[in-house]
């Protein structure tokens, strides 16, 4: 307590230089002006040293998320993606900081304010978990938090977000397989409910899920359109890869080699190239110089190879494509918006 009273003094007294300053500065004055600026700010002002080698200070972080008044947290919520980018960033201590990932998932996946941004920031936050592992309760607890994310607020135009989820949560080590079977059946039900608002792709990817997860038997109930009816999500530009070379650079390999299996199953006369060297590389070379549409995924990537691609990509060639996450779901959909964008 007597340490709270006296961050609490030294915030009212001049700006704070870490987290546990700003947190006890929003408690003293919850409607701080300054609080959002300060904490987008703390990127490139405040340390994050400090909490690798300490992680009592994360813990004791994690656990203030738990106490915050409704009026302090219409403050802190506004501030949510610029703490979480601080201790997401490259070469943090991530199984060290996977406590406070843990809080800032429940807080998200209960808020009542969840927007378009936090879809991208709780998938970060849960692959950044499972990526540096994480115990049965911790497993238990963070499925459950995606699964109510879903049941709640998911829709056909965030199946990426599911899926990609779902695509890592299958390569996963699951201590608690009854949690990502209800993941599993959250998002099986969106399939069984929308069927016409769902593209070929995302059912072909889901199906190899079921597969993946021995989940034939959920996947073959699902209902099939007929033959004649037009599903209006269905992807319009197949012609446009006919003959093209399609390459894909990333460090999570399954989730290329599943997008790859959709895309020859989809379309016709096109050719898969799939890369996951950490540094530059003839291969590599050739993929930059030689796939008409190459796509580089760096939420799982290497600098170095990035860095490498850039350089030998042909300016005569179409721009790289960025998907917005790491999974099969992501790398496909940013292939298909591209293709169409430029034809």
């Amino acid at each position: 307590r007597n340490e709270l009273q006296r961050m609490v003094a030294d915030a009212g007294e001049h700006d704070p230089d870490d987290w546990e300053g700003w947190i006890a500065a929003v408690k003293k004055s919850p409607d701080w002006p300054q609080a959002v600026s300060i904490a987008q700010a703390a990127m490139g002002s405040w340390d994050i040293s400090p909490y690798r080698a300490d992680p009592v200070r994360v813990r004791r972080i994690a656990a203030q998320f738990q106490s915050f008044t409704p009026v302090e947290w219409q403050t802190v919520r506004y501030a949510v993606p610029h703490l979480a980018r601080f201790f997401l960033q490259e070469g943090s201590a991530t199984a060290l900081f996977a406590a406070l990932y843990q809080g800032l998932i429940f807080l998200l996946a209960l808020d009542d304010q969840f927007g378009s941004e936090d879809w991208n920031l709780t998938q970060a936050l849960a692959t950044t978990i499972l990526d540096s592992g994480v115990d049965a309760k911790g497993y238990e607890d963070l499925v459950n938090a995606l699964e109510v994310i879903w049941t709640s607020r998911g829709e056909t135009s965030r199946l990426d977000w599911a899926l990609d989820l779902l695509d890592q949560l299958v390569d996963s080590p699951a201590p608690i397989p009854a949690a990502r079977d209800r993941f599993f059946e959250a998002v099986c039900s969106t399939f069984r409910t929308h069927p016409r608002r769902i593209g070929n792709e995302h059912r072909e990817l889901f199906r190899l899920l079921s597969i993946d997860l021995h989940k034939e038997a959920d996947f073959a109930a699902l209902p099939v359109l007929p033959a004649n009816d037009t599903n209006t999500h269905s992807f319009s530009g197949a012609a446009f890869l006919k003959g093209k070379i399609v390459g894909i650079y990333t460090l999570a390999e399954s989730a290329a080699l599943r997008a790859k299996t959709v895309l020859e199953a989809q379309f016709t006369d096109v050719e898969i190239r799939l890369n996951h060297d950490h540094v530059g590389s003839a291969r590599l070379e050739s993929l930059a110089r030689e796939a008409d549409y190459l796509l580089v995924v760096t939420k799982s990537a290497k600098h170095a190879a990035t860095d490498f691609i850039k350089l030998k990509r042909p300016r005569a060639r179409s721009e790289l494509i960025y998907p917005a996450g790491r999974g099969s779901s992501s790398i496909i959909s940013a292939l298909l918006r591209a293709v169409e964008v430029s034809n």
